[in-house]
């Protein structure tokens, strides 16, 4: 079985900081791989109400980065973990 981890590029750890974190965190634990979410954009009116909380979503979560661009970075600090985005 194969092992990923997400990385941070929504929300309050959608920083530089954040992701280093995750590359280093799976690459010391062994993990295969790391996604990003495919999206840039949160929605303006979601189709579902938020999972959690009073079903709106948190405003922290708003904060998307560019998932290319946070593999970018992710691969500049990785060396065997397979990289890619999710939908």
């Amino acid at each position: 079985m194969r092992r990923g981890l997400a990385l941070p590029t929504f929300g309050p750890d959608a920083r530089p900081e954040g992701i280093l974190r995750v590359c280093r965190t799976a690459e010391d634990m062994g993990y295969d791989s790391l996604r990003t979410g495919d999206r840039v954009l949160a929605p303006h009116v979601p189709g579902a109400p938020y999972p959690s909380g009073d079903g709106e979503m948190p405003r922290a979560y708003e904060n998307h980065m560019d998932p290319l661009v946070a593999l970018t970075f992710a691969a500049a600090h990785t060396t065997r973990v397979h990289l890619g985005t999710t939908s």
